[in-house]
């Protein structure tokens, strides 16, 4: 649990007491009713303030996935480019559904490959390389 959904969770749990107590304590004095209305509003204003905060959040991270897929994607056609010096107009790179690896067809031949990963998901080379058939006898 992060320290935004532990905060969420606290000022949801003081606004239902907040409510609870105005409700259920209808013979308290007033000066009380008055500092619980208060929390309540508070709690109130801090749940939308979180929500807020927690929309960033998630904004950020969905920014983060494009670029990291931009740059993945750029990344490995300038693998691909500079391993069988070819324009990526003769190259086609298709995955393979459930796989990690590659199907690459040229005008030269097909290839299956794999692709090397740091621990931020982000391509740094090939894992594997290996040609299946060839057009040049």
């Amino acid at each position: 649990m992060t320290a935004l959904q532990f905060v969420t969770f606290l000022l949801l749990f003081i606004c239902i007491v907040s409510i609870a107590i105005i409700i259920i304590g209808s013979n308290l004095p007033e000066i009380a009713k008055i500092v619980v209305s208060v929390v309540m509003v508070g709690s109130f204003m801090g749940l939308m303030v979180c929500g807020y905060f927690q929309t960033i959040e998630q904004d950020q991270a969905v920014k983060q996935k494009n670029e990291r897929l931009t740059y993945n994607e750029k990344k490995r056609e300038e693998l691909v480019i500079e391993k069988l010096k070819l324009p990526i107009t003769d190259i086609l790179i298709e995955p393979v559904s459930k796989t990690e690896y590659y199907k690459v067809t040229t005008n030269t031949g097909v290839y299956k490959l794999a692709y090397a990963y740091d621990p931020n998901d982000r391509v740094i080379g090939f894992k594997e390389f290996k040609q299946i058939t060839s057009t040049i006898n």
